[in-house]
């Protein structure tokens, strides 16, 4: 505004030069919006397909991703398939999962080693369950269990499926 009132009062050939600053200015303005709004107009176009392609790129990962735990997994199987075509490796498992043993062999089956304590030297474990027991004579035979775990199993199934829970 001051420029406007210096150029208003010094003459004709400041005024006309002070329009063709305006008209330059506004001019500079023009090419700078229409810039700005392609510029927006192009953020606006390709968004969308930008965002869709980050979506598929991310969806690409998770799936390669799936990928290599699953070939993890089936290595993992193959291996353990391999292991069941040995001979040796069928025999350990059928002594330890299920105590099996070979003809002329003899299976001891010690129950509660697991919670003993190994470094114990005061004695056997017989001797120390013995004690626990409070009794001097170890059972020289197997004894069966009360319960029949097959029966307690149908029961808790049943009972699972027909119970309604309390809230």
């Amino acid at each position: 505004m001051s420029r406007l009132r210096e150029t208003s009062g010094s003459g004709g050939g400041s005024g006309s030069r002070f329009a063709a600053e305006i008209f330059h200015n506004l001019r500079q303005n023009t090419y700078l919006v229409s810039i700005f709004l392609i510029i927006v107009f192009g953020v606006l176009t390709l968004a969308p397909q930008m965002q869709y392609w980050f979506n598929q790129r991310q969806q690409i990962a998770d799936a390669q991703a799936k990928v290599a735990a699953m070939q993890d997994a089936n290595n993992i199987l193959k291996s353990s398939k391999n292991r069941w075509l040995d001979p040796v490796y069928v025999r350990s498992q059928a002594r330890d999962r299920l105590f099996y043993v070979l003809p002329g062999e003899v299976s001891y089956l010690v129950v509660g080693a697991d919670t003993e304590n190994a470094s114990d030297a005061t004695g056997t474990l017989g001797e120390k369950l013995a004690k626990e027991r409070k009794t001097n004579q170890i059972s020289h035979s197997i004894a069966q269990t009360k319960n029949n775990w097959v029966s307690n199993l149908v029961e808790s199934v049943v009972v699972a499926g027909l119970d309604t829970p309390s809230k």
